[in-house]
C-alpha cells in the first residue's frame, strides 16, 4: 500500500516534489485563514466581541493547559 502511495517519489525531480509539498501548504493556509475569517466575521455579534470571545476561549485553554 505505502508502495503505491509514495513509490512515484524516487522518479519525480525533487524540485517538482517540493514545489508541490508548498502548493499543499499554501492551500492550507489559505483554508485555514479564510475559516478564521468567516468565524471572526460571522453573522452573530459584531467582530469585536467575536475576536474577544475567541481571545477569552484561547487564553481560557491556555489557562487549563498551565496547571
Amino acid at each position: 500500500m505505502l508502495n503505491l502511495l509514495f513509490g512515484w517519489l524516487p522518479k519525480v525531480n525533487p524540485t517538482v516534489v517540493l514545489c508541490v509539498l508548498a502548493l499543499i501548504v499554501i492551500l492550507v493556509i489559505v483554508v485555514v485563514s479564510t475559516l478564521t475569517f468567516i468565524v471572526i466575521l460571522g453573522p452573530s455579534g459584531t467582530p469585536t466581541e467575536r475576536v474577544v470571545l475567541i481571545l477569552d476561549t484561547i487564553g481560557d485553554m491556555n489557562a487549563d493547559s498551565s496547571h
